[in-house]
C-alpha cells in the first residue's frame, strides 16, 4: 500500500465496501463509481459508467493530476474517511436514526 496512491473499485452495485474504506482511511484516493455507496467528494474521481472506456477515463484524469495536487486529495482522503467512519461518528449517526424510529 505505501507503493500505492489510488484505490480503484468499477463496482455496480455495493453497500459501502470496508476494504475500500479501508484504503481510504490510509490516503488512497478512489477511483470509483458511485454505485459502490461511497461519495468520492473532491477528492476522488468519478468512474462514469460501467465500461471500458469510462474506467479508463476516469483513471486518465487521475494520471494527469500533479503531485502537489495527488498529495492534497490523498490528505483530504484520509481526513474525510476518517472523520466519517469513526466510531465516534457511528454512534452519533446510530442514536439519532434509533430517536427518529422511536418518536414515529
Amino acid at each position: 500500500m505505501s507503493e500505492c496512491v489510488f484505490a480503484i473499485f468499477p463496482s455496480c452495485s455495493e453497500a459501502e465496501a470496508s476494504s475500500v474504506l479501508n484504503l481510504m482511511a490510509n490516503g488512497l484516493i478512489p477511483i470509483m463509481t458511485k454505485e459502490t455507496g461511497i461519495s468520492v467528494g473532491e477528492f476522488g474521481f468519478l468512474i462514469e459508467g460501467f465500461n471500458d472506456s469510462a474506467i479508463e477515463k476516469a483513471v486518465s484524469k487521475a494520471l494527469t493530476s500533479n503531485e502537489h495536487e495527488l498529495l492534497q486529495r490523498s490528505a483530504e482522503t484520509l481526513q474525510t474517511t476518517r472523520m466519517r467512519n469513526s466510531i465516534e461518528n457511528y454512534t452519533l449517526e446510530l442514536e439519532d436514526k434509533l430517536r427518529t424510529i422511536l418518536e414515529e
